[in-house]
């Protein structure tokens, strides 16, 4: 069979059809050259392709370049949902996924892989013993957040409080009602609701008392909904 031919069909009839991105039809970039064969983000490079035809292109490389572990790994990842955004109306074999899998495990492992033969240099090492180092890592540990580091030093994952990136901010009426709709309705199992009294059996849970309304609420909402923004403060 000549892959070759039935690739270069594949893309001259989406060029021949002058398709566009944005349209009512889902289209995904395909570099006609790949970037691992030194293809570019030039126009002339580029083509549209539907989601099927996109992934039979993948297949097709990998057929016609045997040897190309970028391109094996490239088909491979065609092979998995990436996100929820990609509106793929393919379906992949088991068997399809096993032999994908089985020639990227042969062609990209053990003594072909990259790194092998290869050691970490010292300073590789000592920024990987810093991420490891737990408590002393500013960026992986909520204790040490609060150690003085100025804010556009914070992490940006796990802030709270003034330092969230939410701090001040009010959500829309629109995202209200969003978060509204989706909450309505859900309905824990009793199941569900035994696993949670089980983990929160014997543990004890601090407290605090709204000096407006007297009501006796959990602390991590405290601020949020009571104190100086208790409806019932009299200003």
């Amino acid at each position: 069979m000549d892959y070759l031919k039935i690739y270069v069909n594949i893309i001259n009839k989406a060029k021949f059809e002058n398709r566009k991105s944005g349209c009512k039809i889902y289209y995904e970039n395909h570099h006609i050259l790949p970037k691992c064969m030194g293809g570019n983000d030039e126009k002339e490079n580029l083509v549209l392709l539907t989601a099927k035809e996109h992934f039979i292109c993948h297949k097709l490389l990998v057929e016609i370049y045997p040897n190309k572990k970028g391109l094996i790994y490239a088909c491979m990842i065609m092979c998995n949902k990436i996100s929820s955004s990609n509106k793929r109306d393919y379906i992949v074999s088991s068997i399809e996924y096993e032999r994908v899998r089985h020639l990227y495990h042969e062609k990209c492992s053990g003594e072909n892989h990259y790194m092998f033969g290869k050691k970490h240099s010292e300073k590789t090492k000592e920024k990987l013993r810093q991420i490891n180092l737990g408590d002393n890592n500013p960026m992986f540990n909520k204790k040490a957040w609060n150690k003085g580091l100025p804010k556009e030093q914070q992490p940006m994952f796990g802030r709270c409080g003034e330092l969230s990136l939410n701090f001040g901010k009010k959500a829309s009426q629109e995202t209200k009602d969003k978060l509204s709709k989706m909450r309505k309705g859900v309905i824990l199992s009793k199941e569900h609701k035994e696993k949670i009294s089980k983990s929160r059996m014997g543990q004890k849970y601090e407290r605090v008392e709204c000096p407006h309304c007297d009501k006796i609420i959990d602390p991590g909402n405290a601020k949020k909904w009571h104190f100086d923004n208790c409806k019932l403060k009299v200003a």
